[in-house]
């Protein structure tokens, strides 16, 4: 009687969980049935992890152009490393990120963006090759052509999309016993977001971190009212205010804030008018003659990066040329050292044709805080005067064209325009061709078909890509190994463009250079970042003696600055 019971019970049990699925289903039959309810599931599905419109953009460009989205980076250590322990130490920045975990799916769709799922076979043994480097062949110039070799390779889509290469018995002058290179595809992250995932493997991860939750801390003050008046984000002069912090009242500062915050932007739109048309008309009428060849694009590359100039000599040279009027930065000083050097390569091969040196520069929109692996930047091209025939000149020139880039809002407002248009690929200027002959193809490859006009003239039409990017102001250590150099690079945009990246580290600056492997340049990364140096040297020796004048004779001048400006003729 008892196993019948239980019988029953069990039976009835099937039922109940029978029936409350019936009723289950029937509910979602009844609010999105059959065919079409299963269609929505499947968008809502996709569309919550599918890549936004400018992460997504990196594919769009490098399908149908020879664009490469690749950005690298080399580390130098002190000495050496075990593998095992730089494996583990890689893997754990793949468990923070898992975007280096992912693979790319979803490619050529019509009407949605690709997106990046988990790899099944993902083992970060996989992205990380070991090259042990020979005696006599071991040094800065071997390994700026494994960096060459390492750019221009092609991506291989059907596995995460980042590699890094250890080298072994590496030396140089600075005294380095190994050197790790990286890459990864643009469409993971901007630069910002590399560095900062990098980053957090390192001693330095830390205390970065800490940099950023107080930045971020910063402006929830200042939103919510509780800053202090030295918090106000007063280009470099809120410490001044700091001996006030006692006597104003946060609401006070939480005012002013709100108050300078409207009135900056509806300047900067007002402004954004004059400026945009500005760089509309350039745009259209600016055509770039210099360091263009014939021929289809090269697919072999040139890289070099440079020795390091101190931060404290750039100081000095800042100092000593800024005027009342213009309050010179670091960036104002590298523009000029690059435009200069560009200037001076051309001249040396029959001269410089072009009017401007056309630079695109990226523009991060980031907020303190976020250290997603994402692409939160935005850009515009900067057009610098080089036919300026003194130090002083060229850096206001500089200074003035930067400032425009800056203050101008229409970057952040096609930023925002094309990160929900390119969730359509269909709107990407291409032909609509390719999409009915492709549509739903996964190929690991580049294959260029179908080209581009607008896109590849508009890629093409500026000398290069200038980044900078700001590093931890002390040394750090990856497992114990201390970094002694540490570069970052961009990638070119057109053909015979140039990739140039800055960082900053340890007190010093580096170049790099990545330009096309072309007979009729040949030797160009290698001469620029010679070059750049040399640049800045002259500019350093120029300030010393400026400097040296004021302070024996302090004449003409509003504090210390002559009212005419600063600057010697250049001679070449």
């Amino acid at each position: 009687m008892a196993s019948s019971m239980q019988r029953r019970l069990s039976v009835s049990v099937e039922d109940v969980a029978r029936r409350t699925n019936k009723i289950e289903t029937s509910e979602r039959k009844g609010l999105i049935g059959g065919a079409i309810g299963k269609w929505l599931e499947e968008e809502w599905d996709y569309q919550r992890h599918s890549l936004p419109g400018i992460d997504n953009m990196w594919f769009l460009l490098s399908r149908g152009t020879d664009f490469n989205p690749v950005c690298a980076g080399i580390f130098t250590f002190k000495r050496e490393f075990e593998l095992d322990s730089l494996i583990k130490i890689w893997s754990a920045m793949t468990e923070r990120y898992p975007v280096y975990r992912q693979r790319v799916t979803g490619l050529n769709r019509r009407f949605h963006t690709a997106r990046l799922k988990e790899d099944p076979n993902f083992d970060v043994r996989n992205s990380i090759r070991v090259v042990h480097m020979p005696d006599g062949a071991n040094g800065k110039d071997e390994l700026e052509d494994e960096m060459a070799r390492f750019i221009a390779q092609d991506w291989d889509l059907s596995k995460p999309l980042w590699e890094v290469m250890v080298f072994y018995n590496y030396r140089d002058a600075t005294g380095a016993k190994a050197a790790i290179l990286t890459r990864a595809h643009h469409a993971l992250s901007d630069g910002q977001g590399f560095v900062l995932s990098q980053l957090s493997i390192t001693s330095a991860g830390p205390k970065i971190e800490a940099q950023l939750k107080k930045a971020a801390a910063t402006k929830h003050n200042l939103q919510a009212g509780k800053a202090k008046l030295s918090d106000l984000p007063i280009n470099g002069y809120g410490k001044r205010l700091a001996p006030l912090d006692p006597f104003i009242p946060s609401l006070v500062v939480t005012f002013l804030f709100w108050l300078l915050y409207i009135l900056f932007t509806a300047i900067s739109i007002v402004y954004d008018v004059y400026t945009s048309t500005r760089a509309a008309l350039i745009f259209v009428t600016f055509r770039r003659t210099a360091l263009r060849y014939k021929g289809p694009r090269r697919e072999e590359k040139e890289f070099s990066f440079s020795a390091a100039v101190s931060l404290k000599d750039i100081k000095i040279v800042q100092q000593a040329f800024q005027t009342p009027m213009r309050r010179i930065t670091l960036n104002d000083v590298m523009c000029a050292v690059v435009v200069k050097t560009i200037r001076q390569y051309c001249e040396e091969r029959g001269g410089f044709p072009d009017k401007r040196v056309a630079l695109f520069i990226p523009i991060s929109i980031r907020s303190p805080s976020d250290q997603r692996m994402k692409n939160l930047s935005t850009g515009a091209t900067a057009y610098f005067d080089p036919h300026r025939h003194s130090t002083q000149s060229l850096l206001n020139a500089c200074h003035d064209e930067m400032q425009t880039l800056k203050t101008s809002f229409y970057p952040r407002l096609t930023f925002a325009l094309l990160e929900y248009v390119y969730r359509i690929p269909m709107l990407f200027p291409h032909s609509l061709g390719y999409y009915f002959t492709h549509h739903g193809d996964e190929r690991n490859g580049h294959e260029h078909e179908g080209t581009m006009p607008i896109v590849e003239w508009a890629m093409s039409n500026f000398h290069g890509v200038l980044t900078n990017v700001p590093g931890p102001a002390s040394p750090f250590d990856v497992d114990g190994a201390e970094v002694l150099r540490w570069t970052a690079s961009p990638p070119q945009a057109g053909k015979g463009t140039l990739g140039l990246g800055m960082i900053s580290y340890n007190g010093h600056l580096v170049w790099t250079v990545t330009a096309d492997k072309v007979e009729q340049y040949e030797g160009i990364a290698k001469y620029l970042t010679r070059g750049f140096k040399k640049t800045f040297e002259d500019f350093l020796e120029e300030a010393k003696e400026l400097q040296e004048d004021e302070d024996s004779t302090h004449s003409l001048g509003i504090n210390g600055h002559s009212i005419f400006g600063n600057g010697k003729a250049h001679t070449d």
